[in-house]
């Protein structure tokens, strides 16, 4: 089992897991016998009322095709891809791209060695708000934090909130009970940090 409680994380990084692809190894965290609990408790914090849970797959086997089913493979695309381009249609996909690129070195970060996800996929976003997260954590004071909190606000309103919540609509149409229900949190959270961003700055989140 793997050791992670969510008194312990931030939730990008709860996400960052849930999300994961399951395979060979550590037992995946949707089939944490741990996990039910702790998406009740988050489902609780984000004033998710009608969260249902997740139906948590029999075997690691059985959890790595239903992802791969839903995010990797399909004709002609996957029926929900993991990438905010293919469903954010307000630049070229390759601007998408780049952007998001430049968002993570604006902060020093580049993609890591061995990384074979492009820019844009959801894992590459959740550890930059992740790791935007600990920095306010860490900001000595207000002003330390305004640009940060800015970054954070401009990223999730322009990349993460531009496609998750149509991933998620996708996979309610679909009717998946494992990820699916995931993805309504991932939103709910997002939504609520973007309005905790605009109440700071004074303005009101896209809705």
């Amino acid at each position: 089992m793997p050791s992670i409680r969510a008194e312990d994380l931030d939730l990008y990084t709860l996400f960052l897991h849930l999300l994961a692809k399951p395979g060979p190894g550590p037992t995946p965290l949707v089939m944490d016998e741990r996990t039910a609990d702790i998406l009740a408790g988050v489902a609780d914090c984000l004033g998710v009322d009608d969260f249902a849970g997740i139906n948590a797959p029999d075997s690691i086997q059985e959890a790595e095709s239903t992802y791969i089913s839903l995010f990797e493979v399909g004709m002609p695309a996957p029926p929900c891809p993991l990438n905010e381009s293919p469903y954010n249609r307000s630049e070229p996909p390759t601007r998408i791209i780049h952007e998001n690129l430049l968002f993570y070195r604006a902060f020093g970060l580049e993609l890591k060695p061995g990384n074979r996800e492009l820019p844009d996929h959801i894992s590459n976003q959740l550890e930059f708000l992740s790791y935007l997260t600990r920095l306010l954590e860490q900001a000595p004071d207000a002003k330390s934090r305004m640009p940060i909190l800015a970054a954070k606000r401009d990223f999730i309103e322009r990349h993460a909130l531009a496609w998750i919540p149509k991933a998620s609509n996708k996979l309610a149409e679909l009717g998946d009970p494992l990820f699916g229900p995931i993805f309504i949190l991932l939103e709910a959270h997002l939504r609520r940090d973007l309005d905790l961003a605009g109440h700071l700055f004074g303005v009101p989140a896209v809705q």
